[in-house]
């Protein structure tokens, strides 16, 4: 359990590679082709941890604006600057719209109007707000008691607006409950406390198979379509389940791997621009089939190209984090 805090930042940047394989256009089969269709654990696991780094990071002040207001200061600059990077796409490709470039700014293109191209970011800022809620409410009703009612809430809440114009939500609702594990974690991480359960072996395995037959059922109404999925939310619901073991058994591998430096120096990297990374690689994805490296004669499934594709964003990721450390931090 303890490795999930001790190599955070490893776990982000496989984690942010997974989600990065997950959205590629390739092709493939055999083993690899299941590693790709559950890519997007990967944002299971970065709510996981990120509920982690919360109660930490609120620990340090115990101050609800001074945690919010760090929160704001490492997100919004590197999302609007990208923002404005995808209007300009937008625009070149004669997609922009200007109502949706302006409520992109608050994240309420996603709550209102279901644009899920940048999702990730209104999503974990409900998450932040939602911490507070638990952190005042912890104080009256006891630390389980709050975060089991809020679990709770989310999940009936995301089961009454499936099929619904509220369904596109399902994305981030069936998340808060990931979200409060990771604080549920970090508070014991935080107080030397331990747990049988989270950090035993064979339990981990048997919640990981479980979860993985679970997905097996949810893969069985692949014909229906991904509307489906998104409608329903079953596409997530396995990953409640299966978020913790997944992260548990990949925080012990990176414990293996330890000594390998240029291992963890690569995962490391690729942690610390996970923001940017997702961000970038978002927009860099979208417009794919209109660069010109879809034309290599050499791009046989696509690999060649989406390899390109990955250096660009690292490069322009790194570069942005430097932008934005200097002007606005």
């Amino acid at each position: 359990m303890n490795n999930l805090s001790k190599y955070k930042l490893e776990i982000m940047g496989i984690s942010m590679l997974w989600i990065m394989f997950f959205h590629a256009q390739v092709l493939i089969v055999g083993p690899l082709l299941v590693v790709k269709a559950i890519g997007y654990i990967g944002a299971d696991i970065f709510f996981l941890i990120s509920g982690i780094g919360s109660i930490f990071s609120y620990s340090k002040s115990n101050s609800s604006s001074v945690f919010f207001g760090s929160r704001l200061r490492r997100l919004i600059p590197t999302f609007w600057i990208c923002l404005l990077l995808f209007s300009i796409s937008d625009a070149y490709l004669g997609s922009f719209n200007t109502t949706k470039f302006l409520l992109a700014f608050g994240g309420l293109d996603f709550l209102f109007c279901g644009d899920i191209k940048t999702w990730f970011i209104p999503a974990i800022l409900v998450c932040y707000s939602v911490f507070l809620i638990h952190i005042k409410l912890a104080d009256k009703i006891g630390n389980h008691k709050s975060l089991l009612g809020i679990a709770v809430i989310a999940i009936l809440f995301s089961v009454s607006i499936i099929n619904s114009s509220l369904s596109h939500l399902l994305i981030m609702t069936i998340r808060i409950p990931i979200f409060l594990l990771g604080v549920y974690i970090g508070n014991l991480i935080l107080n030397n406390k331990d747990s049988e359960i989270l950090n035993s072996v064979c339990m981990n395995i048997i919640v990981l198979i479980i979860s993985m037959l679970a997905l097996v059922v949810v893969f069985s109404f692949y014909s229906k379509g991904q509307a489906f999925y998104f409608a329903t939310g079953i596409y997530w619901y396995p990953m409640i389940l299966m978020v913790y073991p997944v992260t548990y058994f990949m925080g012990k591998l990176i414990a293996v791997f330890d000594k390998i430096n240029i291992f963890r120096a690569a995962a490391r990297l690729l942690g610390k621009h996970s923001l940017e990374l997702y961000l970038i690689h978002t927009m860099i994805y979208m417009y794919a089939d209109t660069l010109p490296f879809v034309q290599m004669e050499m791009n046989i499934s696509r690999f060649p190209e989406y390899l390109i594709y990955g250096l660009i964003t690292l490069l322009i990721s790194i570069m942005l984090q430097k932008i934005v450390k200097t002007f606005f931090r």
